[in-house]
């Protein structure tokens, strides 16, 4: 989200990738829908090898009312395995 979304952010990864730059996703206030996103950036690229995508673990309800998406253990992080980022909405 720093540099804009996922599209910019891979404009930027090609361009290190083309070089031999290992890259690094992080966040800053996002959603968890928008750190799932980043965290499937990060799972689909093999040169960004770092992630600070934990700023959701602040909030009062870290599932924001969106649970799925991924898991977080030990400072690793699962993605789900459904459709689309994984994530489900409570209404």
């Amino acid at each position: 989200m720093k540099c804009g979304g996922l599209y910019p952010a891979e404009k930027i990864n090609a361009v290190a990738e083309a070089n031999h730059v290992q890259c690094m996703v992080g966040c800053m206030l996002e959603t968890k829908v928008a750190i799932a996103a980043g965290v499937a950036l990060v799972a689909a690229k093999s040169n960004i090898t770092e992630a600070d995508c934990d700023s959701f673990m602040y909030a009062v309800d870290p599932e924001m009312g969106m649970p799925g998406g991924f898991s977080v253990e030990g400072g690793v992080y699962t993605l789900s395995d459904k459709p689309g980022l994984g994530i489900d909405f409570d209404f």
